[in-house]
This record gives C-alpha cells, structure tokens and sequence, in this order.
C-alpha cells in the first residue's frame, strides 16, 4: 500500500501530465492535501462540472487508490469540468485509521469543521459549486459487497441502478435489507429529495455537497473484506458510468 507521501507524489506526475492543475488546500503534519482541476475542452456548450474525493477516512485506500488509476491512465472524460481531491485524510491513511490523527472521525465534520482538512475542503467546495455531479469514495469493513447512498433532486432518477449493474460486473453487491443502520433495497439507500440536511449537526461531506448545490451524488461504498484489485475497480467502473450518465 503507497505511503501517502508516495501516493501525492505519485498522482501529482500523472495529473499534471495529463493536463490537471494542482492546488494546496492545506498541510496537516508535513503531508498536502491538495486538489486537482481540469478544465472542460472540445464541448459545445459550458461544460458540465464533476467532484470526485477520496480518503476522508485513513483506512479506506482503495478510493485513492481509484482515483490514482482514473488520473493515470486518464479516464476521465476530457469535455468534463473536473475537481478532484484524491486524499483527505493522509494522516490516517499513514496509520491505516478511520479517523485523522487527532481521533476525529472528518465525515462528520463539514458543517462547522473543527479539522483543517474538512475546513479546507469545505472552503474549496464553496467556492467551486454549484456542480453537475458529485461523488465521495468510501469503504465499508462490514458489508458483504457494493452498495451506495444517492441523493438527487429528481425523484424518478433510475441512474442508480445503471450504476450498480456496472459495478456488479467487477464483484459482488451488498443485498442487505438494512446496511448502516438504513433501510436498502438492492445495495441502495435512496435519499429523498427534500430530505432534512438541517436536522442534523454532524454532516458528511455528501450533505455539504448537497446544500451548495442540488444535484445528483452518490456515496460509493466498496467491500473492505474483498480484494483490494475488485475494490479499486468497482470504484472506477462506478465513477466513469456515473459520470457517462449524467455527463454525457
């Protein structure tokens, strides 16, 4: 597994190559967190914008992981607006920890953060929304397979399914009745559209996402128990049709 030191170097080569802008949105023990933007070409139109993080929690690697694939071998479409942070976390990622070094666990801390590496990635979605799409890579060490959260403003929005059907092709999905504590139906947890953000204090990225703009985001939640070669490509094949969906 890539010390986070090696994993930015690592990305920052192949993102830069591939025509990605870097920017440092803050350091927390000497390590970057940084994100990356690639400006849409070739589209007819404005192009539409995509957010993609990864690492919120240390000992989920193969959402990095994913991401440094995706920007390696440059998969991500090229008409897109893109804003990427690949790791969130890169003190825990060092440890292999849920929660950053100072035990705090960063996915419930983007409504008034009280980290550096929430607050600055909050700031950064600030001031880049509103966006398209948005997708938040995560790990889960008690499910069984695949499953994701979605939220959309549209109610009818079947893209979900299509993304489990392309995720089901590189292993197997979470079929639970209930995962997390929430009722699923076919490794899906289905947001409402008008749900209550406000009610809650301890926001995961997703709900500050959500409140800048409304818009399609899924929560993608890989199998800790499998094969770290299945995790990172359910990632990916989630990612690329996602975006094949919405951004067409």
């Amino acid at each position: 597994m890539l010390h986070p030191r090696r994993f930015s170097e690592s990305i920052s080569k192949h993102s830069l190559r591939n025509g990605y802008s870097q920017q440092t949105l803050c350091e927390v023990s000497g390590y970057p967190i940084f994100s990356l933007h690639r400006l849409g070409k070739g589209a007819a139109r404005p192009p539409l914008r995509v957010y993609v993080s990864a690492g919120v929690h240390g000992d989920e690697p193969a959402g990095p992981l994913a991401i440094l694939k995706l920007i390696e071998e440059d998969l991500l479409p090229h008409h897109l607006e893109l804003v990427v942070v690949p790791l969130v976390n890169p003190t825990g990622f060092a440890s292999g920890t849920r929660e950053n070094q100072a035990g705090h666990d960063l996915n419930r801390d983007f409504r008034t953060p009280q980290n550096a590496e929430s607050s600055a990635v909050k700031a950064l979605i600030e001031s880049e929304a509103p966006f398209d799409l948005s997708l938040s890579l995560h790990e889960d060490w008690e499910s069984t397979g695949f499953y994701m959260y979605s939220i959309s403003p549209d109610s009818n929005d079947r893209s979900a399914r299509e993304i489990l059907s392309a995720v089901e092709r590189q292993g197997p999905l979470d079929h639970s009745p209930e995962i997390d504590g929430s009722p699923a139906s076919g490794a899906l947890i289905d947001r409402p559209a008008d749900f209550d953000i406000d009610g809650r204090q301890d926001w995961p990225e997703a709900f500050l996402l959500y409140s800048k703009s409304r818009h399609a985001h899924y929560t993608l939640e890989t199998p800790s128990s499998a094969p770290i070669e299945q995790r990172v490509a359910q990632h990916v094949a989630a990612v690329l049709r996602a975006i094949e969906i919405h951004c067409p």
